[in-house]
Parts: C-alpha cells; sequence; structure tokens
C-alpha cells in the first residue's frame, strides 16, 4: 500500500485513518485490476461518459488545468480535446498514477499531462495557479465532512482569482429523491457504497458562500437514473444480475437534459467560481 502516512500535517483519528486505508486499498486493487478501462474508476460507463461530456464545457483552450484525483487518468487524457495550455494530474493511489502513466505513450503521446502522486487534502501546487480545478467522484471518499471541507479549501487555494473548481460528485439530496421515487414501487433504497461518503447539498453551499460564488448546478444525470435506476427495474423481473450495458442505459444516456428533468441523478457538478 502506497503512502501510509496519507501525505497530511495534521492528524487522523483511528477512523479515518481506516477508513482511509480500506478506500486506498480498495481502489489500488481496481487499478491492479482493470489497469487504464473506466472500470478501475466505475463500471458504469455511461455516467462516466455524462461526466466527461458536461466537464469539457467549462474547459477552455489554453486554460491551466488541475485534474485532482484523475484515478487511471481516463477523463485526463479526454480533456486533451479541448486544448488546454498545461494540465497537471494526481491520485493518491500510486497503482492508478502508474497505470495512467503506462496508457500516456499512446493516449498523450506528446506528453501534455504531468501525473504524479499526491493527496487532495494537501495538493503540492502554489497558491492561484489553476483556471480550472475539477475532482470526479473523489471527495466522497473522504471519511469526514471535515475532511471534505479541508478538500474544498484546497482546491480554492490552487485556483487563481475568478477560476473555477468544477465539483463532480455524489450526493445526499439527489439520492433521497431516487429512492423516494424507488419507494413508489415498493423497490429497495439505493445505498451509497461502504467507502463513500456522500455530500449534503445543504451543508455544502453554506460553507462554500465565502469561497465560491454558486454559478450554476448541472444536474445532468438526473434523466440518467430514472431510466437505470427505475424504469429499467420496472422492466424487469428483479432476477436478473447487476448490469451497465443493457440497451436502457444508452437510451437514457442519449437523452438530453433539460430544466424540467428534475433533481434525481446522484452524481452532479456544482460549478463553483472563486471569489
Amino acid at each position: 500500500m502506497s503512502n501510509p502516512d496519507f501525505g497530511l500535517k495534521g492528524d487522523l483519528t483511528d477512523t479515518e485513518r481506516k477508513r482511509m486505508e480500506k478506500n486506498l486499498s480498495h481502489w489500488e486493487g481496481n487499478a491492479a485490476a482493470h489497469g487504464s478501462d473506466h472500470d478501475a474508476s466505475w463500471g458504469d460507463g455511461h455516467a462516466i461518459e455524462l461526466e466527461i461530456r458536461n466537464l469539457m464545457r467549462f474547459i477552455e483552450p489554453d486554460f491551466r488545468v488541475l485534474d485532482a484525483g484523475c484515478a487511471n487518468g481516463y477523463t485526463t487524457f479526454r480533456i486533451l480535446e479541448r486544448d488546454p495550455g498545461a494540465v497537471r494530474a494526481f491520485d493518491y493511489s500510486q497503482t492508478m498514477v502508474d497505470a495512467a502513466k503506462r496508457a500516456q505513450s499512446e493516449k498523450d503521446p506528446d506528453g501534455r499531462i504531468e501525473f504524479y502522486h499526491g493527496n487532495i487534502l494537501e495538493i503540492a501546487e502554489k497558491d492561484g495557479t489553476f483556471d480550472a480545478v475539477y475532482a470526479v467522484r473523489v471527495v466522497i471518499n473522504l471519511p469526514t465532512w471535515e475532511r471534505q471541507q479541508e478538500a474544498l479549501r484546497e482546491m480554492h487555494r490552487v485556483l487563481k482569482p475568478g477560476g473555477r473548481y468544477l465539483f463532480f460528485e455524489a450526493f445526499e439530496g439527489s439520492q433521497r429523491k431516487l429512492n423516494a421515487l424507488r419507494e413508489l414501487a415498493g423497490f429497495a433504497p439505493l445505498e451509497a457504497p461502504e467507502f463513500n461518503l456522500y455530500i449534503e447539498e445543504e451543508k455544502l453551499e453554506e460553507f462554500v458562500e465565502p469561497l465560491f460564488e454558486i454559478e450554476r448546478i448541472e444536474r445532468f444525470s438526473s434523466l440518467y437514473y430514472i431510466g437505470t435506476r427505475f424504469v429499467r427495474d420496472l422492466a424487469t423481473t428483479g432476477d436478473e444480475p447487476p448490469s451497465y450495458d443493457g440497451p436502457i442505459h444508452q437510451l437514457f444516456a442519449d437523452l438530453e437534459t433539460g430544466p424540467r428533468s428534475g433533481d434525481f441523478g446522484i452524481q452532479k457538478c456544482y460549478v463553483l467560481k472563486k471569489r
């Protein structure tokens, strides 16, 4: 296991340390098993494509960009399509970083991305460096809301004034709405994985107010979750093994989310502009 001290100056409680060690073991195992494939991060490739599609809307040519928690670089390589000026990317799993570097010769032969081993709680970057910073399903891996706040402060620190933090995470409020819908059909509620701590929207909005302007909230996965975590279950017997590859997943991934699509997608993005 790499970096057992997690690169932190402050002390971790025993509970935090055990949680982070368990998380690190999980992601190191995923990286070893799946290499450069999206399954290293998540098996739901359609949801990942929705994340990437929405992320790239906010990356401008010549931007200095930081990918905070890059995993195996699956998403990082894609943002090169937006022609950023510089890209740095880190992950706290050394095995993930190694997988990204192995894939780089094919996906980034010019070496435009600099991958390194790091920690979102103490980012090894200077203050006011980046035009855009993003984290995709990373902050939810931290063991407590207090540690999640530390990560938010670090993102704020490394951004230029007016820079944007693209906060792609999983949220408790959206999950409650989705589960209320599932309850109408008698389906069991969906639970967060044991290694995740989903974000509570009200806490987030209150905390970031002095640091960031909330420019918008992108509820890009709402229709997809309705289709794949509700409609799909209506159309099955319940005996089928879980799959992310059925035709209903592609159908709902292709639908455009609009102002009437609701807030049922557990993944969404807060676009935060540094004050």
